[in-house]
């Protein structure tokens, strides 16, 4: 597109930062930032291409949001008075999300969102099957979740499997904070960054990301660090790695298939066939289609990238879904009704009763809820403190005290520290109905702790 050097900077910065794709048009002689998302319809097989309006770019190369306008001019107002030698402090208020009338979400359609969360793609015929209604009831009410929740289509994948380790940074501002816009440039230039939340509590940024080792993580961190938006701020920073094996997610950004390119795999007199961690190309552009698209047509890609007929469908089902690098086709809700999102850092401090309790902390991570999300989106041991690190949805006053009580009291020798997430600078959550049978967290309590549960697990397949 013809546009200033300066709008077009812009609009890369913002195709880094967003999850989905985004388009730059230019009408009566200005630019127009929209989110285009593609939808196929497992029915018919028809393709929707769907926009929405985000906001403009002026020729400056300033970004001006959708319905947020103001915050411009309060920007603007705010240098001004710094400039005259004066201080503005504005509160800090946890994240809006748009509260849907989940009232009329009934038991089945719950079940439906269950069912979907496991595997995206099952067929009308299953679903109904599993939920109890005819093939045509099952895919009307899909649809209507859809239209209520925003749901999105997305594939989770085993980035561990390609060689990734999933590491939390946290990082905490020493008296004067850099601006929520400096900070969102500084994360949004480190392609390794899958997630980057302002928070309230001990950290003020708490970034989810993947590297190959522990040299690649210091060299991210060090990127984000000396970002000439933060590099002048005094800050204090820490590192963790993650053990990801319970069954919850953070969806992987398409940004970060620019770094996953140095897996794929070229024919050398020294490397004859790919090694461990390595892709095919055509296994690499399958996986970048499916984790954009969880449900996009297998046909539809061979078309756009002319493979074979059936190629893609191989790929997918040979080559990513059976060696687990393809964990699920799953979706994720935008809007769930969740008033702000919430980290709690559990420290073991005393061994002895950590251990005589892990039961109920076991119990605690599979504890079911009326809402239309798991009780946890995020769920991981760590090293830095010793312990276990949660992120969840907060859905009403009072509700993480709740849970920190919650946690305290059914937990012996633990130290609790919790964060309410501000602001997402970059990436998602993931909001869906993950069945906690298939969690590690409920094995443990049949095989380690001999706890009586069903084992009637539903076959989503």
């Amino acid at each position: 597109m013809d546009a200033p050097e300066a709008v077009m900077n812009e609009y890369r910065r913002l195709r880094a930062l967003y999850p989905f794709f985004i388009s730059l048009k230019k009408i009566s002689g200005r630019y127009y930032v929209y989110k285009q998302l593609t939808r196929t319809n497992p029915s018919t097989k028809k393709v929707k291409i769907i926009t929405t309006y985000l906001g403009r770019i002026s020729e400056t190369g300033k970004f001006m949001e959708r319905g947020a306008l103001e915050d411009f001019e309060m920007e603007n107002a705010i240098k001004l008075i710094e400039a005259k030698g004066g201080k503005v402090t504005l509160p800090q208020e946890p994240q809006k999300h748009i509260q849907p009338e989940t009232s009329i979400v009934d038991e089945t359609d719950k079940k439906i969102l269950m069912a979907l969360s496991m595997n995206s793609r099952i067929k009308y015929s299953k679903l109904g099957a599993i939920v109890g209604l005819s093939e045509k009831k099952a895919e009307t009410r899909v649809k209507r979740l859809e239209r209520l929740l925003d749901i999105r289509y997305i594939t989770e994948i085993d980035i561990h499997k390609l060689g990734y380790q999933s590491f939390m940074v946290f990082a905490r501002f020493v008296g004067e904070k850099p601006s929520k816009r400096a900070v969102e440039a500084a994360v949004a230039n480190e392609p390794r960054v899958q997630l980057a939340m302002l928070t309230r509590g001990i950290y003020d940024l708490v970034i989810y990301l993947l590297a190959e080792d522990d040299n690649a993580l210091s060299d991210a961190i060090a990127n984000i660090r000396s970002d000439a938006n933060i590099s002048a701020y005094k800050s204090d920073w820490y590192a963790t790695p993650l053990y990801e094996t319970y069954g919850y997610y953070i969806p992987i950004m398409d940004r970060f298939f620019d770094v996953l390119k140095e897996k794929v795999w070229k024919r050398t007199k020294e490397s004859l066939r790919p090694k461990e961690g390595q892709l095919y190309s055509r296994d690499y552009t399958v996986l970048r289609e499916v984790t954009n698209n969880g449900i996009a047509k297998f046909s539809d890609i061979d078309k756009e990238h002319g493979f074979d007929d059936g190629a893609a469908k191989y790929s997918y089902h040979a080559r990513l879904e059976g060696p687990g690098i393809v964990r699920r086709p799953t979706i994720t809700m935008v809007n769930s009704g969740v008033k702000y999102n919430a980290i709690i850092i559990m420290g073991i401090e005393v061994r002895k009763g950590f251990i005589e309790t892990k039961k109920e902390l076991l119990h605690y991570e599979i504890e079911e809820t009326n809402k239309v999300t798991n009780k946890l989106l995020y769920l991981a041991d760590i090293k830095v403190p010793n312990g276990v690190l949660f992120i969840m949805p907060v859905y009403d006053d009072g509700g993480l005290e709740d849970e920190e009580e919650k946690l305290e009291s059914k937990v012996k020798g633990i130290g609790v520290n919790s964060l309410v997430v501000t602001d997402i600078l970059v990436g998602q959550l993931c909001y869906r109905k993950f069945d906690n049978m298939y969690t590690k967290s409920y094995e443990s309590l049949i095989r380690s702790h001999k706890v009586n549960l069903p084992q009637n697990r539903i076959l989503y397949d």
